[in-house]
């Protein structure tokens, strides 16, 4: 995996000057902003498509050119039901909103003046995780500030459709399968048991801002032993003892989990794509030299850390499937422990082997929860 330097741009800057151009309308009215309802060591339950909670927020009035003319603390009772009213404002502002911000963050939006310093305004994705998906940060779901609709000279209303400005990806087991040999397709392995050392994210940004991006340079595992107790890695992690299930004589293959009802879930940073590392030891595995027919019990081991990396996600959104090129915000990725079964050939003593080729399946949903899938390396 190449490592990959990226900066988010400032986009907003062409939606302003290209509003720049219009017409300004310099008359005052009334306005109503109203709300249209939001649909680590992180081991939490899944995400559902419950509304989010809206606790706080601020509510920006910005100028064509994209100054802030007003900065205002956002009342949930009012925009989720009548309406937040602003007197005196110019037709030709533009409404943009941030909610559930946390506090450091807040602070520095309330002293924003103008949208570029909104777009500045980032949080640490790391110190992000223990937020539950219900309670994450919001703001416009275009990522861009909605015009206003005038109802009449003196009044006009404004309904902005607000969605989290992350992504999240949640796995909730790690499974042992059959490996089929290529050349002879009647030698067979199985893995029979294994233990999860850890699960690792790679490839994020280190920090996410409230227009839905990612910011700094990528964080990437590369070639890292993340798990050797000799390295310090201070990225995005779980660090359980997962014993599997023991393989049953009906066949049913051995399954990792992070508790009953629990996920390993991850608040990640949109617009990258975020793979998975995961790190077993104690792995076993029996072969078959008759297409499976018959297995010899306790025909090999692994006794050392082995890595499992995920490549790439197969993505179910509208019942379409596809290969996913970036993680979006308001999207949960759901990889359930059948879209991740790995083999005696997805494991390798260190993550991000030259030679991969895992696809893990995701199911998304808005939150968008994402069936996915992986793609072990």
């Amino acid at each position: 995996m190449k490592s990959k330097f990226f900066m988010t741009a400032l986009a907003a800057a062409m939606l302003f000057s290209a509003c720049s151009k219009e017409e300004v309308d310099n008359s005052t009215t009334t306005l109503t902003v109203k709300v249209e309802a939001a649909a680590s060591r992180a081991i939490q339950a899944p995400g559902t498509t419950n509304p989010i909670t809206l606790a706080n927020g601020v509510i920006f009035l910005l100028a064509p050119d994209g100054t802030v003319n007003s900065a205002t603390a956002l009342n949930p009772s009012q925009v989720m039901g009548s309406g937040q009213v602003f007197t005196g404002v110019p037709s030709s502002s533009r409404v943009f909103i941030v909610a559930n911000a946390p506090a450091a963050a807040q602070t520095a939006l309330l002293a924003a003046t103008s949208f570029a310093d909104i777009q500045a305004v980032t949080t640490d994705a790391l110190g992000y995780q223990s937020t539950l998906y219900s309670n994450v940060a919001l703001s416009n779901a275009d990522g861009y500030p909605a015009h206003i609709t005038i109802v009449n000279p003196a009044t006009a209303t404004v309904n902005v459709s607000i969605s989290p400005v992350i992504a999240r990806l949640e796995l909730a087991g790690i499974t042992g399968g059959e490996y089929t040999d290529p050349a002879n397709t009647q030698n067979m392995t199985r893995i029979v048991g294994f233990e999860v050392l850890g699960v690792f994210l790679d490839s994020y940004f280190p920090e996410f801002t409230y227009t839905g991006g990612g910011y700094g340079t990528l964080v990437e595992i590369n070639q890292t032993e993340v798990a050797n107790p000799a390295v310090t890695w201070t990225g995005i992690q779980d660090r359980p003892t997962a014993p599997a299930t023991a393989w049953t004589a009906s066949g049913t293959p051995p399954i990792a989990i992070p508790g009953a009802g629990q996920v390993w879930g991850y608040n990640v940073p949109a617009t990258t794509l975020s793979p998975l590392v995961i790190a077993v030891h104690i792995v076993t595995y029996e072969t078959s030299t008759d297409g499976g027919t018959t297995w010899v019990a306790g025909s090999g081991s692994y006794m050392g850390i082995q890595y499992i990396t995920v490549s790439g996600f197969n993505v179910t959104i509208g019942g379409n499937t596809g290969l996913a090129t970036q993680f979006d915000r308001g999207h949960i990725y759901q990889i359930p422990a059948s879209g991740l079964v790995f083999t005696t050939n997805n494991l390798h003593e260190t993550p991000n082997p030259v030679d991969v080729d895992l696809t893990v399946n995701v199911t998304i949903q808005n939150w968008t929860l994402v069936p996915t899938t992986t793609i072990l390396e």
